[in-house]
């Protein structure tokens, strides 16, 4: 794939007679002809389509071949509703108070009746590059409790083979459909996700024409649980979890896994149209080397970039990254961050005595990636709710020792507007991201790091920071940014003053 794209970029890039000489003009640099290749081959992210997820076939796919989208992708029923679920509250819960390992962690966030009322754009907002502002402290995500990383980007997420800074997910509705029912995110469950649909977008979702179930199967199930929908803003999540188990019959709860995946499938179909390109520095691939696009001291720094920093050794193709796994010496740290001290054996976050548990959450993608190939979740690629029919089984997998302790590199498009740094958001600004990798004296918390000195001065630093803030790019889909109009809650209740609703007070 990558070599798919960085040929795709190649030939979009244009030569002529600048192409002989490559010169930086009067800028007091000059690119070599196999520099300048390296430096096409970063250009133009959505010059190549996105590779299409045959699991989910309500994705706006005009060519399932190549990945082309429809004409009118944007305006396709699955992608309005996409948009309308993503920015909807309604599907968090109740505030867990926890964070990753289990520890009590009493979430940050204004709460209504004990609600959390996050939505995927909270901690993925498009107009901020798909990621999180909001959080408080500024290091790892917090919505229903602590989330024990920075959260990533969702503009252009759809181009990652795996998804999350560990791998442990490989689609987007498999991401979504999980992220929904975690404790420490959205804390809703599958049955609160039917009745959000049920109560507020039935009209929405009846227009995307979804296979299963049918209109008549949720009817049923509604008329059945009625004759009045449960409170969205007063239940907690535990009420949706245990009536899901104890009130339903196995059909019936096929019903609301069905909606559930549907819903995700449908936030999946966004998140496809979501992408950034046409930054200062792709201006400048487009128009040449002896383009005024960049500063001087832009330049500079891609130069560094694409030679003797090495940058482009890991965040390469037009993604700037390789979407592959590196220990890069960060450790873990910052409030709520799991260590190996706080991840006793047998809790949540298990690391004593056995680093190779999938649940130790400092091993970075050796435990993410047992967690992907885990046969007990059924919100993943190859299950019954793959559209291509097919299930498999997952084998079960034994990372590379390699990958302990090591996260996936990230994007770097954008970059200026994602402070800040690494997975644990332990790092703030980019010059102190640009120190880390001139000096490499960090100690990962579990594995070896791969970083070796780079010695970069202070000049140095100071070029590739200014390459890096031009990788800003504009969305292809401006529209889609922008939050819709939410639909209101017909009589919402106050909160019951008695009512243990959970959550910081």
């Amino acid at each position: 794939m990558a070599k798919a794209v960085a040929a795709a970029a190649l030939a979009t890039a244009g030569c002529g007679a600048w192409s002989d000489h490559l010169a930086c003009g009067d800028q007091g640099c000059e690119f070599t002809k196999d520099e300048w290749a390296r430096v096409k081959a970063l250009a133009n992210v959505t010059g190549t389509p996105v590779p299409p997820d045959l699991s989910n076939r309500y994705l706006p796919v005009a060519d399932w071949t190549t990945g082309e989208l429809l004409p009118y992708a944007a305006a396709t029923p699955i992608v309005q509703l996409g948009r309308s679920l993503y920015y909807e509250t309604r599907l968090s819960g109740s505030a867990s108070d926890l964070d990753s390992t289990g520890a009590y962690a009493p979430t940050t966030r204004k709460l209504n009746c004990g609600q959390v009322g996050v939505s995927c754009a909270s901690c993925h907002d498009p107009q901020h590059a798909g990621t999180d502002d909001t959080s408080a402290p500024d290091h790892v995500s917090v919505g229903a409790g602590w989330y024990d990383v920075n959260s990533q980007q969702t503009l252009n997420a759809a181009r990652f083979p795996a998804l999350y800074w560990n791998g442990r997910t490989d689609t987007l509705w498999a991401q979504a459909a999980q992220v929904m029912e975690s404790a420490v995110s959205m804390n809703g469950y599958r049955s609160r996700t039917f009745w959000v649909i049920v109560n507020y977008h039935r009209a929405a979702y009846d227009a995307v024409g979804f296979l299963t179930p049918t209109a008549a199967e949720i009817e049923a199930l509604a008329a059945r649980l009625g004759p009045t929908a449960p409170s969205l803003t007063s239940a907690t999540s535990k009420a949706f979890i245990d009536h899901f188990k104890s009130d339903l019959t196995a059909d019936e709860q096929e019903v609301v896994n069905r909606v559930h995946v549907n819903v995700a499938k449908a936030i999946a179909a966004y998140e496809l149209l979501l992408s950034s390109d046409g930054s200062k520095f792709d201006q400048f691939v487009q128009q040449g080397p002896d383009s005024t696009a960049l500063t001087p001291a832009a330049v500079r720094g891609l130069k560094l970039f694409v030679g003797r920093a090495a940058c482009i050794d890991c965040h390469n193709t037009p993604m700037f990254s390789d979407g592959k796994f590196h220990n890069i010496g960060i450790g873990q740290s910052g409030e709520h961050v799991p260590t190996l001290d706080t991840c006793p054996l047998g809790g949540t976050c298990d690391c004593g005595g056995d680093q190779s548990s999938s649940k130790c959450l400092p091993s970075g993608a050796f435990g993410g990636l047992k967690k992907l190939f885990n046969a007990e979740q059924i919100f993943r690629r190859g299950s019954k709710y793959d559209d291509t029919g097919v299930e498999t089984m997952p084998e079960p997998a034994m990372p590379e020792a390699r990958l302990m302790g090591a996260w996936r590199t990230p994007s770097l498009r954008d970059v200026a507007l994602t402070a800040p740094y690494m997975h644990d958001g332990s790092v703030a600004t980019l010059p102190d991201v640009l120190w880390h990798y001139s000096e490499a004296d960090g100690a990962p918390a579990l594995g070896t790091s791969e970083l070796a000195p780079l010695q970069l001065d202070g000049r140095d630093r100071e070029d590739l920071v200014a390459f890096l803030q031009s990788l800003t790019g504009a969305p292809s889909e401006s529209e889609l940014l922008q939050k819709p109009t939410p639909v209101p809650d017909t009589a919402a209740p106050a909160c019951p003053p008695t009512a243990d609703v959970g959550g910081a007070r």
